[in-house]
């Protein structure tokens, strides 16, 4: 009983972990990559990898080269069974 709760307890650790040091500024230049092959450019300020999320600010999105939308905050939380997009403050241009 004791072996499996202390198994438990490093597969939980193990799963957080790697969770935690995933390169998630990875995640962002592939979804750039992309998004560049449909005319569509992300170009943001200030990009932060938290623990478990990567956050742009200030975000300004191109189609065909012409300026199309302003995003005050885009999180991204990673957690590989389930995920979550928030885009808050959209302004169109």
């Amino acid at each position: 009983m004791v072996k499996s709760i202390e198994l438990f307890a490093i597969i939980i650790i193990f799963l957080l972990s790697f969770v935690f040091f995933a390169p998630k500024i990875n995640i962002y230049y592939g979804m750039q990559h992309k998004l560049e092959k449909q005319n569509i450019i992300l170009n943001s300020e200030n990009i932060l990898d938290h623990a478990f999320s990567l956050e742009l600010q200030n975000t300004k999105v191109f189609y065909d080269q012409l300026e199309s939308a302003n995003i005050k905050q885009i999180e991204l939380n990673t957690f590989y069974i389930y995920n979550s997009l928030q885009i808050q403050d959209v302004k169109l241009s």
